[in-house]
């Protein structure tokens, strides 16, 4: 095969060490470390807009916060039916921190495969 094996490279910022090595542990920990390490680093860009790792980091807590008083602890199943945007990055892990499950919907589901979707998975409580 000719040319660059991985062509969306060339679309990353430069800082970005794409071949980093990732930790074991739980996801929201790694974020965690990385607000901590480089706390005015962007970490997400949406349609212009940039946030830090620290914003995230912020965003993140708040959204766990929210979640533990929802009463998302481990084995809460909490379903994500939201598009690509920030607040689905701030939502994701803040059920994570939270210590809920994250169960993803595509916001292109229709009604019926949304509800048998719930139904099946048992989701406890939909964002």
């Amino acid at each position: 095969m000719a040319g660059d094996p991985h062509p969306w490279l060339q679309s990353y910022p430069e800082n970005v060490q794409w071949d980093a090595e990732i930790p074991e542990g739980p996801l929201f920990a790694i974020l965690d470390e990385s607000v901590r390490r480089f706390p005015d680093n962007e970490a997400m860009d949406f349609l212009g807009r940039t946030w830090s790792y620290a914003e995230l980091g912020a965003m993140v807590d708040r959204a766990a916060a929210g979640f533990r008083a929802l009463g998302v602890e481990k084995g809460v199943k909490v379903g994500l039916f939201l598009p690509n945007c920030p607040q689905f990055v701030a939502a994701f892990f803040g059920i994570l921190k939270a210590g809920g499950t994250v169960v993803n919907y595509s916001p292109l589901y229709s009604e019926e495969e949304l509800a048998y979707q719930i139904e099946d998975s048992e989701t406890d409580i939909m964002v």
